[in-house]
């Protein structure tokens, strides 16, 4: 989606758009993993990832209106799907209560960094090829 919005294409939902996802940011992650990693036993458990979930055609349509060309949004496919009765949303509760772990960046913000740091990316490798 990110390449798409950014290279001035469509940005192609793949299927019905229906199937559903959980999206963490990756600075989020990061903080998530080495929490887990330095102040927990090896022997736990937790469930890491964001506890609101989003259809694929919510993703896209997303990063199509904040990327920086105005890019229609097309569906690859017209499959039908259950994926939607079955979003997968961790269950982040014990990792809340117990480390005192949140989704710190929530999901608009983290694809709007997204995007500006891959068109960051994309613009120097323009200005290197150039």
């Amino acid at each position: 989606f990110i390449h798409d919005a950014l290279s001035g294409s469509p940005v192609r939902v793949p299927g019905d758009g229906t199937a559903m996802g959980s999206y963490l940011y990756l600075a989020d992650l990061a903080i998530w993993l080495w929490t887990i990693l330095l102040r927990d036993s090896a022997s736990s458990v937790f469930n890491v990832g964001s506890d609101e979930a989003f259809s694929l055609r919510t993703v896209g349509e997303r990063v199509a209106a904040l990327g920086p060309h105005r890019v229609p949004l097309v569906q690859t496919g017209c499959s039908a799907s259950d994926a939607a009765d079955h979003a997968a949303m961790p269950d982040i509760a014990r990792a809340r209560r117990e480390l005192g772990l949140e989704v710190w960046t929530r999901f608009e913000s983290a694809v709007r960094k997204t995007l500006h740091h891959y068109a960051a990316i994309y613009q120097s490798a323009e200005t290197v090829a150039a």
